[in-house]
C-alpha cells in the first residue's frame, strides 16, 4: 500500500507541473503578440545650397538648409560640427554664424547611428564685404554664334570683379527646341532656328549677358572614308582626322564614335583654336581595334554606320605637335605653340645660329628605317647659306656607347650626319636618314648593332636634331620649329607622302 500512494503522489506532482507550464506558455502567448521594432538608418545627406562655397560676412548668421533619405527614416535628423571655429560656428539647427575672415567646413552626420560614409560639407568663406559681380560678358565667341543640328559648344565668361563672392551663373535658352544649355554653359545644337542663350548672375544684381545661336539642319553623311594614312598608327600617337566624305559639306561632327579597344586605338573630340575637330588616338599597346562612325539622326531618317580597321604598330613615330610634344615631351629644347615645336633664341642679324632638340625614341629599322622630320626656318632665312641639319643619336642613361650618327668623336660636331633638306610647298624643310644603312652607327657598341645595323626596339634618350651654320638676314627670337618627325616602312613610302601631303615635286 504505501508504494502505491508514493506513485500517485509522484504522479499528481508531475501533473501540477505540465498545468504550470501549459499556464506559462498561454500568458507568454497572451503579451508577445506585437513584433520587434524595425529602424530606419539615413541612407544619404544633401546640404541643398546652390553654392559649393557659401560666403558670410563677418558677424552674419545663416541657417543651412538641407535633406536626407530615405524619407521615412526613423531618426533623419542630423548633426553639425564646424572645421574651424575660429572662423565659424554652427549649432544643432544648422545655424553658422561667422566669427573670423577665413575658411571653414561645416559637416553635417546622422544625429543618431552610425551610416559609413553618409555625411555631407559645405565650406562656409567668411570676409570683411562682400564682393558682387558689376559685369559679365562672354569671351569666346560673337555675338551671333552659326551651329549645326547635334554640335555643341562650351560658352566661356569673364565678370568684374574676377571672384565674386557668389559667382554662380544661371544659363537659359529661349528655344529650347532649337538649342539647349546645361548649368555651366554648354550649348548643344538641337534643331533648325534661332534661339537667344543667356547667361545671369544669381548674387542679386542680376546682370545678364547673351548670345544668338543660329542652327541649321544636320545634312546627312551618305559615304565616309578614313584615310589610309591611319591604318597604321604610333603608340601615343595624337593626329587630326583626315577623311573624304559626300556630300562635301555633310555634317561630320555629328558623327559618333566608338572602338573595340581604347588600350590600342580611339577617336574623339578636341578643340585646335576655335575649331571643334576628331582626332585619332594610339594608344599604349599594339594590336587592332575596329573604329565605328555611327549616327542617328533626330527626324527619324536612317541613319549611317561605317566601320574601319587600324592598328598600331612597333617602330612607327608620327608627332605633328598639334597637342602634345610627342616623342620629345618633357625636353628644355623647345616649346608648343600652334602645331609646332619652337626654338626660341635671340639673335642679331647675321650672325650664325645654332641650337638642337632632343627626344627620346624607340627604333626598329627592320620595320621603319626612314627616319624624316619637317622644320621651319624664320622668314629672313639668309638663301645664299643652306642651313645644315645634322642627327645625333645616342643615348645616355645607361650609356650604350650607341655613338654619334655618321660622327667619330663627340668632340667633332662636323662629323655627325649631315641631312641634305628638301623644300615643301608651304615654306618648310624636309630630310631623312635610312636607319637600316649598314655601319652608320660609327664606333658603336657592337652588342646593339646586327650586321652593323641598329637591333629593333632600342630606346635611345638622346635623339638630338641639330642645326649648324645657320644665318638671318634681321634678328630672330624663334629661328627654329619642328612641324613634324615621322618614320616610314620605304624610301618609297617616304616620298609618297612628301608628293600627296606636302607638295614635293620629284624629278
Amino acid at each position: 500500500m504505501k508504494r502505491i500512494y508514493t506513485l500517485s503522489k509522484t504522479m499528481a506532482f508531475l501533473f501540477s507541473c505540465m498545468a504550470l507550464i501549459g499556464t506559462a506558455i498561454s500568458c507568454a502567448d497572451d503579451y508577445n503578440t506585437d513584433p520587434l521594432t524595425k529602424n530606419t538608418i539615413l541612407s544619404s545627406i544633401t546640404i541643398d545650397e546652390k553654392y559649393e562655397v557659401y560666403t558670410l560676412v563677418k558677424g552674419e548668421n545663416y541657417t543651412l538648409h538641407f535633406s536626407t533619405l530615405p524619407e521615412d527614416a526613423t531618426n533623419p535628423g542630423v548633426s553639425w560640427v564646424s572645421g574651424n571655429e575660429e572662423v565659424a560656428t554652427v549649432d544643432a539647427d544648422g545655424k553658422v554664424t561667422a566669427v573670423a575672415v577665413g575658411t571653414s567646413v561645416i559637416t553635417a552626420k546622422p544625429a543618431v547611428g552610425y551610416a559609413d560614409g553618409v555625411s555631407a560639407a559645405i565650406t562656409i568663406s567668411v570676409v570683411e564685404e562682400l564682393a558682387l559681380t558689376q559685369s559679365i560678358e562672354i569671351t569666346n565667341l560673337p555675338e551671333e554664334l552659326a551651329m549645326m543640328e547635334t554640335q555643341s559648344v562650351q560658352l566661356k565668361t569673364k565678370t568684374v570683379p574676377e571672384n565674386p563672392s557668389f559667382y554662380l551663373l544661371s544659363w537659359k535658352s529661349s528655344d529650347e527646341k532649337v538649342a539647349t544649355v546645361d548649368e555651366n554653359g554648354r550649348v548643344l545644337a538641337v534643331g533648325e532656328g534661332k534661339a537667344t542663350i543667356t547667361a545671369t548672375t544669381t548674387d542679386g544684381t542680376n546682370l545678364s549677358k547673351s548670345v544668338e545661336v543660329t542652327v541649321k539642319s544636320v545634312i546627312h553623311v551618305e559615304t565616309f572614308e578614313m584615310s589610309s594614312i591611319h591604318n597604321k598608327l604610333a603608340k601615343g600617337e595624337i593626329s587630326v582626322l583626315k577623311y573624304t566624305v559626300t556630300p562635301e559639306d555633310a555634317t561630320v561632327s555629328a558623327l559618333v564614335w566608338t572602338t573595340s579597344d581604347a588600350t590600342v586605338a580611339s577617336i574623339e573630340k578636341r578643340v585646335l583654336g576655335d575649331e571643334e575637330i576628331f582626332v585619332i588616338l594610339g594608344g599604349v599597346n599594339s594590336g587592332t581595334a575596329t573604329l565605328t562612325a555611327s549616327i542617328t539622326y533626330a527626324d527619324g531618317s536612317p541613319g549611317f554606320e561605317k566601320s574601319f580597321e587600324v592598328s598600331v604598330v612597333d617602330g612607327k613615330i608620327n608627332d605633328d605637335f598639334l597637342f602634345t610634344a610627342g616623342c620629345f615631351e618633357g625636353g628644355d629644347y623647345g616649346v608648343l605653340e600652334n602645331g609646332r615645336l619652337v626654338r626660341k633664341i635671340e639673335k642679331e642679324a647675321n650672325a650664325k645660329c645654332e641650337a638642337q632638340f632632343r627626344g627620346t625614341m624607340t627604333f626598329y629599322p627592320s620595320k621603319y628605317p626612314i627616319y624624316a622630320v619637317k622644320t621651319f626656318f624664320e622668314d629672313s632665312l639668309d638663301p645664299a647659306k643652306t642651313p645644315t641639319l645634322l642627327l645625333n643619336i645616342w643615348n645616355n642613361n645607361p650609356r650604350i656607347s650607341i655613338g654619334y650618327y655618321g660622327g667619330t668623336a663627340a668632340s667633332n660636331a662636323q662629323n655627325l650626319y649631315k641631312v641634305s633638306m628638301t623644300r615643301t610647298s608651304d615654306g618648310g624643310y624636309v630630310a631623312y636618314a635610312d636607319l637600316s644603312t649598314p655601319n652608320i652607327f660609327k664606333g658603336a657598341n657592337a652588342d646593339y648593332l646586327t650586321n652593323g645595323v641598329l637591333n629593333d626596339g632600342i630606346t635611345l634618350d638622346r635623339c638630338e636634331h641639330r642645326f649648324y651654320d645657320t644665318y638671318y638676314t634681321e634678328a630672330v627670337t624663334e629661328p627654329f620649329a619642328l612641324d613634324w618627325v615621322k618614320t616610314f616602312e620605304s624610301l618609297e613610302a617616304y616620298k609618297a607622302y612628301l608628293v600627296e601631303n606636302e607638295g614635293v615635286v620629284f624629278e
